[in-house]
């Protein structure tokens, strides 16, 4: 087994003799690969962070036995936290095209969503409650907010503009 993370989590090590992990940034999953194939490959957390998520599944792929599993982990609603960068979100659909276009079979990947409002509202974090505080205030154009807290607010109706959120 083989762990690609942002180095914190190492939930794993306890649970599997054969334990390896290596630490995103440091091991590029995008350019880098081990050269040895795993039954488990986990990659938690990093998906989100590459800016060729397409090379990263590849070397994901190629790391995986034949017969293995790759387990991934990645946020859909969740605040930006770059380490060092953020550059993606995928909803379920999303992400198992990425899998099948990085070298998985179609009818072998199963993907799956979850959370809800509760999670969501506990990650949103600062900016939408900037948005909302600058919504009840009238000061929206001046706090200079982007798209994306505008939208999660707007759309999904994460927080009541009301303040009784």
């Amino acid at each position: 087994m083989i762990e690609i993370s942002p180095g914190w989590n190492r939930y794993w090590r306890a649970l599997c003799p054969d334990y390896r992990s290596v630490d995103y940034p440091d091991f590029d999953i995008c350019r880098d690969r081990t050269d040895d194939q795993y039954s488990i490959v986990i990659a938690d957390q990093v998906l989100e962070h590459v800016q060729r998520p397409l090379a990263a599944a590849a070397n994901i792929h190629a790391m995986t036995k034949p017969g293995g599993w790759a387990m991934i982990a990645t946020p859909f609603l969740f605040r930006v936290h770059a380490r060092p960068h953020d550059y993606n979100r995928w909803t379920p659909q999303g992400l198992k095209q990425v899998l099948v276009e990085g070298g998985f079979a179609e009818d072998g990947v199963l993907v799956s969503g979850w959370g809800n409002k509760a999670c969501a509202k506990a990650h949103i974090g600062g900016p939408v409650r900037a948005a909302v505080a600058a919504i009840r205030t009238g000061t929206l154009v001046e706090i200079g907010l982007g798209l994306t807290a505008i939208l999660m607010v707007s759309i999904f109706g994460m927080l009541d503009p009301s303040g009784s959120d």
